[in-house]
């Protein structure tokens, strides 16, 4: 966020104006009266465990379980959070 908050000052010069949530509330509250609304389905994810197996070095798998259990988590469960992390 702060990265794109430097990059539009250097580009655009001017950061725009922050405004209060308060100015969009009587719009939005007519907006729920008149108008129904539904959240949307979440799509269906198979969170089905899967083993699989992976070569790393020693050195990483160490910090792994180093980093895994000041957590208290698993090492499976580190490296799962950090796949999602990353995409």
């Amino acid at each position: 966020m702060a990265q794109d908050a430097l990059y539009h000052r250097r580009r655009v010069r001017d950061l725009p104006l922050l405004r209060h949530w308060s100015r969009y509330r009587p719009w939005h509250k007519r907006s729920l009266r008149t108008k129904p609304w539904t959240l949307p389905d979440a799509p269906d994810l198979d969170m089905t465990p899967v083993r699989i197996n992976i070569s790393l070095p020693k050195c990483v798998l160490e910090g792994l379980d180093r980093k895994a259990s000041a957590r208290g988590m698993t090492r499976s469960a580190l490296i799962a959070k950090a796949a999602q992390a990353y995409m």
